[in-house]
Parts: C-alpha cells; sequence; structure tokens
C-alpha cells in the first residue's frame, strides 16, 4: 500500500470512528437525516428505484468520501451515504443507550473506512454495476422487534489489489424498505464465500424459518481487521 493511500486510510478511520488523532480534528456534527428522493450519480433513488441502483450510488459515495481532498467535498460524500441509509430503520432497531442519531452515525460512519481497502473496486459506472453486482431477495424475514420485513441483498465482488485471486471477497450490502424505499440496513462482508456465485446460492438457499449467516451489526469488520470492528 502505498504513503498516500495509508494516509488516507488513517485519516478516514480517525475521522469515521470519531477519535481526535490529529490536531484540528472535532468530533463531527450529528445528523437528522430522512428518508426521501433523492438523485446521485444519475440515478433517481425514489420508491421506484431497485436496491441495486441504491447500492451503486452507495459505492460510488464511499469512493468519494474516501478520496475527498477538502472537508467539504468529503461532507457532501458523507451527506449522500446517510441518505442512502435505512435511518428509520436502524433509528428503530437501536439496542445502546446512545440517542437514536448518534447510533445512526456511529454505524455509517463506519461504512467508508470498512471497504477502504477496497476502494478501487468501486469506480464504475452504471452500466459497468449492472453486470458487476447481483440482487437477489431473502426468503427469510428480518425482525425489528415485534415486526417483520421482506429484506434485498446486493452483493458486490471485491479483490484485493495486493493479492492474488484467493484473496478475492464479497460485500453485502442488505436492504430494507424505510417508508418505501429501499435503503441500506446492513454493510458486511461474506466470512464463507469468495464469489458472488457462491454467496447468491448460500443466500438464496435459506427457507423462512431458517437462520441465516449474516451478523446483528449493522456493519462488521473485514477478515483484514482494518480496526472498523466492535
Amino acid at each position: 500500500m502505498s504513503h498516500t493511500t495509508r494516509h488516507r486510510v488513517i485519516w478516514c478511520l480517525c475521522v469515521g470512528l470519531g477519535a481526535i488523532l490529529l490536531s484540528g480534528c472535532t468530533p463531527a456534527p450529528v445528523r437528522d437525516p430522512q428518508v426521501e428522493t433523492v438523485t446521485y450519480y444519475g440515478r433517481t433513488l425514489d420508491k421506484d428505484a431497485a436496491p441495486l441502483e441504491v447500492a451503486y450510488a452507495l459505492t460510488r459515495a464511499m469512493r468519494d468520501d474516501f478520496l475527498a481532498e477538502s472537508k467539504a467535498k468529503r461532507d457532501e460524500a458523507i451527506d449522500k451515504q446517510f441518505a442512502l441509509a435505512a435511518s428509520g430503520m436502524l433509528r428503530a432497531s437501536n439496542p445502546s443507550s446512545l440517542d437514536d442519531n448518534e447510533f445512526l452515525h456511529e454505524i455509517v460512519y463506519r461504512w467508508t473506512p470498512a471497504v477502504s481497502h477496497y476502494i478501487h473496486d468501486f469506480d464504475l459506472t452504471w452500466e459497468e454495476a449492472q453486470e458487476k453486482f447481483r440482487e437477489i431477495s431473502i426468503a427469510r424475514p428480518m425482525r425489528i422487534g415485534s415486526t417483520t420485513f421482506q429484506t434485498r441483498v446486493v452483493l458486490v465482488p471485491l479483490t484485493d489489489p495486493e493479492a492474488g485471486p484467493s484473496a478475492s471477497t464479497v460485500l453485502m450490502l442488505r436492504f430494507i424498505q424505510d417508508d418505501g424505499y429501499w435503503r441500506v440496513f446492513r454493510l458486511e462482508f461474506d466470512r464463507k464465500h469468495r464469489t458472488i456465485l457462491d454467496s447468491r446460492n448460500a443466500l438464496s438457499a435459506l427457507q423462512e424459518d431458517e437462520e441465516d449467516d449474516i451478523a446483528d451489526d449493522a456493519v462488521t469488520e473485514d477478515e483484514g481487521d482494518d480496526g472498523t470492528g466492535e
């Protein structure tokens, strides 16, 4: 990893985890995002937008976040990530003692650091994303409190820029409908499978009464331990 890339990873982790490690680094403002129609990267993400379109916009926003060369550009990219999060459902699932918006920030601010090692894979056009990403429906619903919700998963293949084919992995973006919009509820890596085909087959085989392998956290750490895990 180059010196420039390492510097960006450290900077991104500093802000993403809320650590005041650099001079002048201050706590991020607490946003109060609402789920609404937005247009990012040429896609109008309204109630008719598919999870695949939202996944494309999110990966682009995370890349812009990581590569931002100014605070204004980074804030703009982070705002997009909050707009694409299932903010209402995430607040409703808050199991912590944190304020709901603080809990939401704890999740969303970890997303870019979690994928930073693979950020080169997000330099895509919409047409390329359609070819590369895969969207599937999950038979087993997600339960929040006493209510169950149907979910979808978008699978994103990733390759380690510093290793061979065996270092490939799959990013799983779990979607839930929030006020009629498909938005991201969970971001994690598939710990058991290295290809989209294997991940898709495993998830598609789940029945409604079976447990899936998706973690309970809204974001989990990479196998390479990038420092974003609990």
